[in-house]
């Protein structure tokens, strides 16, 4: 996980998807941001990366104890399945 600090506010929208064609923009501003990787590697038919990291993204965001202290971020989820 990488943590960004600004020296200036930067705009965020609501969180969505990569092939969402239209981003809600509601003049919410945040001086930190993270930007979070994560690997799955198995049997492709055993997991499902996109669960996975939407349910990485919500715990990132929603949970007040969570290693990363913002609510704007974004998450890339990569699948290491080897069949």
């Amino acid at each position: 996980d990488i943590l960004l600090f600004a020296a200036y506010k930067w705009n965020t929208s609501k969180p969505s998807l990569l092939a969402d064609s239209k981003d809600v923009i509601d003049n919410t501003t945040s001086e930190k941001y993270w930007i979070g990787v994560q690997l799955r590697r198995g049997d492709y038919d055993s997991h499902d990366v996109v669960c996975y990291a939407r349910a990485k993204f919500l715990t990132y965001t929603t949970d007040k104890m969570s290693v990363n202290p913002s609510a704007t971020g974004v998450m890339i989820g990569i699948d290491l399945a080897y069949n």
